[in-house]
């Protein structure tokens, strides 16, 4: 490799030793490279903060997407449940789409999120629009998914392993939405990138403390399924059963909604962190800006970066 040539085998370990070198001075350098880019590695907070920067500067675009399919899916539940058919052609009705919908919601949050963390200029409706153009592959990684999480709900016994697929499973709307990867390199992409109990931890962190942020609200959105408390508000409000479901339709869609597309978000910022230890990505897109910047005329591509104002 010649002098000169920076490349993400290079920098990766460069950064990491940087961001442990005892001279505060270059320790602070390194941290104002990295301050360049919204995709640097981060721990559980750093996650964290960044999903909610981003939930809360696209909240209209994030959540407006899941609400435009948690509203007909709550309608559609209500329908189902009133609709006089079979008890298991209902629960089999009830369950794809209680699986279906959030997992799309899950693909077209990652494409939206992804395009803003890149920092691309892009709507949120050619953000949606991208994502419907690959309609059969779209159809496809949502019917993989489902029948991942549906083996979960069998696995619940051997709750680690269980935890463990969800983990495998939880970077795949964004490998599919940002990397526009084929559907047979989905899970394995996924596969390669979380590896080892760092990963694994950081993960678990962000979504135990989603968990632990909706479960209140979620537990008494649930309550009206259970019979006691369900015959108890119907006798205290004097409704009959389809007027109380259709009244908590839109409540029930709007957390939905709100508690979905933040998970979204969120595995979709743990997806850049896992990117960007693993692979530098961060580096490799510091790179391509630094070389559009400071490339001398004729150099483009060819992947020298300038110090210092020279080659």
């Amino acid at each position: 490799m010649r002098a000169g040539t920076w490349t993400r085998e290079r920098l990766v370990p460069l950064r990491e030793s940087l961001r442990t070198e005892a001279d505060p001075s270059r320790a602070t350098q390194a941290y104002r490279v990295e301050e360049r880019s919204a995709l640097t590695p981060r721990g559980v907070g750093g996650v964290l903060d960044t999903a909610w920067e981003i939930f809360s500067t696209r909240f209209l675009g994030c959540v407006g997407v899941a609400l435009a399919l948690t509203i007909p899916m709550r309608a559609g539940l209500v329908a189902i449940r009133y609709s006089g058919v079979e008890r298991v052609t209902r629960q089999a009705l009830e369950l794809g789409i209680e699986l279906m919908a959030p997992l799309l919601i899950g693909v077209l949050v990652a494409n939206l999120v992804g395009e803003v963390v890149q920092g691309r200029s892009t709507s949120t409706w050619a953000s949606v629009r991208s994502t419907f153009d690959r309609l059969p592959s779209l159809l496809g990684i949502l019917a993989l998914l489902a029948i991942g999480q549906t083996c979960m709900g069998f696995l619940v016994c051997c709750f680690p392993f269980a935890l463990y697929v969800y983990w495998q499973l939880s970077v795949a709307p964004a490998v599919y939405a940002i990397e526009r990867r084929p559907l047979s390199q989905v899970f394995g992409r996924g596969l390669r990138l979380l590896k080892g109990w760092a990963s694994f931890g950081r993960f678990l962190g962000t979504v135990v403390t989603h968990f632990c942020m909706f479960f209140g609200m979620g537990l008494s959105m649930a309550a009206l399924d259970e019979p006691m408390v369900r015959a108890y508000v119907l006798e205290l409000t004097s409704l009959d059963g389809l007027t109380l479901d259709l009244l908590a339709t839109v409540p029930a869609a709007i957390f939905m909604a709100v508690s979905t597309a933040f998970l979204a978000i969120i595995l979709t910022v743990y997806y850049f962190d896992v990117r960007a230890r693993r692979e530098g990505f961060d580096l490799e897109l510091q790179l391509a800006e630094l070389e559009q910047e400071h490339a001398e005329p004729g150099l483009e591509g060819s992947g020298r970066v300038r110090e210092g104002g020279r080659a």
